[in-house]
Parts: C-alpha cells; structure tokens; sequence
C-alpha cells in the first residue's frame, strides 16, 4: 500500500502565501534549531528558513523515544515539518558596537508564532497528521556595517541572529545567518 505525501491544496496556499510575502521582505536567514520537549525528556535538532515573518522548517527527536502525544490525542512523532507566521515587535536600530562612525547596530524583538504543523508518528502508520501550532518566541540580531551612501540607497548586509521560544510543546534555540535589506534613512 502506498501513501500519498504531496501537500494538500491548503497546504500548496500556505506555502504559496509564504512564498509571496518573503518576495517583498527585506529579511532571509538560515540556522540550525536545537530544541528539548519537557513532556518526553526527549531533545530535538532541525532547521529553519525565515524571510520576512515567515518560517518554514523540520525538528527531529534525537535518540530514545520519541516526543509524547499531545493532550489533543495526536500521536507520538518523530520528524516533525512546520509552517508558521512569526508576527513581531522590536526596537528600532541604534545600539552602534563598532568603531564612531559605523553603521553596524542590533535589533531585538519577540512575537507570537502561529501556523500549521505536520508530525510524522513513530508508528510509521498513515500520512503526517497536521495540527494548529502555536507559541512565541524572542530574540536579537547584529547587523553589519554597510555601504550605502545616500539617504535613499538601501543596503543588503549581513546578520547573525538568536532566537529562543516555544512552539508545539517544544523549547528551542535558533541561531541564524541571514541577510537584511536597510534602507538607509533608518540610520540617520
């Protein structure tokens, strides 16, 4: 017996949805994720993608059993795929770190994190079941120095990001490097 993996039609609109809105972002970062589930004792490692307030990735349990069920009646996972909106707020740029004159600077933030997630169980049997996926999370970055000359121009730097939260009864801890587009007349 074989079983069908492709996405369903909600699932191709999310994607789409995400897909649309990190087109017209100014942020894109890629990072391990380390995460524990207090529930099952059971430590976690994947990855994630972010641009703009979206985040796609994948946890997996690492050695032993697999994360416990969740009190809704899923099933206990092993791998687990998730799309999630990551709404936020922060301060403004401005803390400076490097030499006068520099236009490095770090942001810091947190927000609520909401979206869909697929568990894949431990029992192999059926397709991964979806379920609503909830937390929140919080955070920082450092910006490097950039380039632009006029009030106008828009800059592409680099970013070293941590964020720490919880989402779906796991804790996790994502370190990130990314790119961000400032548009200069934030500095000023």
């Amino acid at each position: 017996m074989t079983t069908d993996r492709r996405p369903s039609g909600v699932v191709r609109a999310l994607l789409m949805m995400a897909l649309g809105s990190a087109a017209v972002g100014c942020f894109a970062a890629v990072g391990p994720s380390i995460g524990y589930v207090p529930s099952a004792h059971q430590m976690t490692m994947g990855w994630e993608v972010s641009a703009a307030s979206f985040a796609f990735g994948q946890s997996h349990a690492v050695g032993g059993s697999a994360p416990a069920a969740a009190a809704s009646g899923s099933r206990r996972w092993i791998h687990r795929t998730y799309l999630v909106w990551e709404p936020r707020a922060g301060t403004f740029p401005g803390l400076t770190f490097d030499k006068p004159g520099s236009s490095a600077f770090a942001i810091g933030g947190g927000g609520a994190t909401i979206g869909a997630r697929w568990d894949t169980a431990t029992d192999g049997l059926g397709p991964a079941r979806a379920a609503l996926l909830v937390g929140g999370w919080g955070g920082g970055a450092y910006v490097l120095s950039g380039s632009a000359q006029a009030a106008c121009d828009a800059d592409l730097r680099a970013t070293f990001s941590l964020a720490v939260g919880f989402r779906g009864g796991e804790f996790y801890l994502t370190p990130k490097v990314g790119v961000l587009n400032v548009p200069e007349f934030c500095l000023d």
